[in-house]
């Protein structure tokens, strides 16, 4: 009774903010608990109650990697305990999941992030509890914020708008960020302006600055500059109440910019001033830095103070050659572990093919040893074969288990030359644009080359509904020389893992050789899962291939088949382009995967 009215309390303060007061409660509770001898299922479920609020509390102040510990200590607990019939128990496991891919989208680890998300989405929509489904795919909007992929983002934001005025304040605000990045601004206050209105009517100021800033940078940039000084000072009164100094920062940096497009330049210096020195507080390159001493050198250049300017400028400068430096030797360093990543892959691949070919080597040595040799050879020969398989599956344990830690950061690298080196292009292309069209034009080529790499580095693990979504990216626009078609059966084929991953490999690879190869006007794509076997059918009308030399790519088709034990044809009297068939024998009743 004691231990349920504490934790109640540290409830309480929780709620009121007192964060620190809330978890030095909880630790007392923690040290309690240790008092306790006989702990039946009440005093575990309190337990439960224990770790969930110090998760939240945890969460709220930032350290996500604690707060990821306890939440998976309720994920533990719920699945010894989970009963798939009772929906209050899919309810829980499902919310301690949710809890952890948001941890993960916090602590950057998006692979691990979306793998959660979609467990939980795959759990709510089996009990079709709608106010699950959209609480997930509020996550899902916001993970997709935090990736940078908007059309995404919005897609499952419109997901979670419902009859929950919650959740429908938090869709149409993530709604307004994604068309805001976009730069479709007038689609971005349509949106933030059905968020403010319910915002309006509760007690959040935080929600409501929020909608407020977005709202002033959006009018901003519209050039609406009376109505953006309105917002971005609504805004301001709540950041200085709670003190949230980087907001203020921000603001400052906005409301400078504003005053200097309408001429305004004292008032414009005081607010870039004011940010210029929390900046130089924080002691961090940042965007806002290099977007405030912009604003210095615009306001200078105005006035014609031309000395300034170029003082400003050369501020500016030299934090974006740091800036670019930073990111560029960090593009290195990744790109040399993706180089490590791809031999210890070629490495697996091997070291599998020659253990199939070791076990066939000693099954046939097996038969021979039972026609003409005692019982003893014979357990001999079984034992060696079983400690050289032994042997061989550690050494296939080890390497893979060294590439999964690996392609975490295969999906960072392909974030990093996107928005690192691939960012740094299109800004010189939108700037010598008109003035060296020819080097606009291969810039532009390199950020498309840079843009499409980044793509092929995402390691995502493609099973689930992410499968489906991910292929059809694969598939090229069609065009009035160049056709696609893409069957899949079933419809929504969802396919577990390896086999997803695989399979979007394979694919990946026909795609390529044909747009590089093929010159074919004409091109269909199979994907069948029908009586127990995965079928891919592969057909152009190009120029065909009489003498099929075998490079890296087509070796890793090979290979990719070989460790799903399937077959692979390529038609040779098929005379009209290039035609090939793989089986691979696949079990995918599991409603789940």
């Amino acid at each position: 009774y004691e231990l349920n009215s504490l934790n109640g309390k540290a409830l309480n303060l929780f709620y009121r903010g007192k964060l620190k007061e809330s978890l030095s409660l909880i630790s007392t509770i923690e040290n309690l608990f240790a008092s306790v001898k006989k702990k039946d299922d009440s005093f575990q479920k309190l337990i439960l109650i224990t770790y969930r609020t110090k998760g939240i509390v945890t969460a709220t102040e930032g350290d996500f990697s604690t707060a990821l510990v306890y939440f998976k200590r309720i994920v533990d607990y719920r699945k010894q305990h989970y009963n798939p019939k009772e929906k209050e128990s899919v309810i829980q496991y499902i919310n301690s999941i949710n809890n952890i891919a948001l941890c993960y989208d916090m602590l950057n680890r998006p692979t691990d992030a979306i793998n959660s998300f979609l467990q939980a989405l795959d759990l709510a929509k089996t009990i079709n509890d709608r106010d699950q489904i959209e609480t997930i795919n509020i996550g899902l909007s916001n993970f997709y914020l935090n990736q940078v992929d908007d059309e995404k983002a919005i897609y499952h934001a419109r997901e979670a708008l419902g009859d929950n005025v919650n959740h429908n304040f938090l869709a149409l605000n993530n709604i307004g960020a994604a068309y805001m990045n976009l730069s479709e601004y007038k689609k971005s206050n349509k949106n933030l302006l059905k968020a403010l209105n319910i915002v309006l009517h509760a007690n959040r100021p935080n929600d409501l600055a929020t909608v407020y800033t977005n709202l002033g940078l959006n009018y901003y940039k519209l050039n609406e500059l009376d109505i953006a000084l309105t917002y971005l000072n609504k805004a301001m009164n709540i950041y200085t109440k709670s003190g949230n100094t980087p907001k203020i920062t921000l603001l400052n940096v906005s409301l400078g910019n504003c005053f200097r497009k309408k001429g305004m330049y004292k008032k414009a210096l005081k607010y870039m001033h004011k940010a210029e020195s929390e900046l130089i507080k924080e002691e961090t390159i940042s965007d806002y830095n290099i977007v405030n001493k912009e604003s210095f050198y615009q306001l200078y250049k105005s006035i014609n103070d031309y000395k300034s300017a170029l003082i400003w400028l050369e501020k500016k400068q030299r934090l974006v050659i740091k800036l670019d430096s930073l990111r560029n030797k960090k593009t290195i360093q990744d790109i040399q572990t993706k180089y490590q990543t791809q031999q210890k892959e070629t490495e697996i691949l091997k070291l599998s093919n020659q253990n199939n070919e070791q076990k066939a080597q000693l099954a046939q040595s097996r038969l021979i040893n039972i026609s003409g040799a005692s019982l003893l050879l014979l357990l001999s020969g079984l034992g060696i074969f079983f400690w050289h398989k032994k042997k061989q599956q550690q050494k296939l344990n080890l390497l893979e288990s060294s590439v999964k830690a690996s392609e975490q950061e295969k999906k960072r690298i392909g974030k990093e030359l996107h928005d690192g080196i691939a960012g740094s292009l299109i800004k010189l292309v939108h700037d010598t644009e008109g003035v060296q069209q020819d080097l606009s034009d291969k810039l532009l080529h390199t950020y498309n080359e840079i843009r499409d790499l980044s793509h092929q580095l995402d390691n995502t693990p493609m099973h689930g509904e992410l499968f489906m979504e991910r292929l059809f990216d694969l598939v090229p626009k069609n065009k009035d020389n160049q056709i696609f078609t893409f069957k899949i059966i079933p419809n929504h084929l969802k396919l577990k893992e390896p086999y997803g991953t695989h399979v979007y490999r394979i694919v990946q690879e026909l795609i390529t050789n044909n747009i590089k190869h093929a010159k074919a006007s004409k091109t269909i794509i199979r994907i069948a899962v029908e009586d127990g076997q995965l079928q891919i059918d592969y057909t152009d009308n190009g120029v065909g291939v009489r003498d099929l030399k075998k490079g890296n790519g087509f070796k890793n088709i090979e290979d990719r088949v070989a460790l799903m034990q399937g077959e692979l044809k390529i038609d040779k009297a098929f005379r009209d382009g290039f035609k090939i068939g793989i089986s691979v024998p696949y079990k995918g009743n599991d409603k789940r995967l």
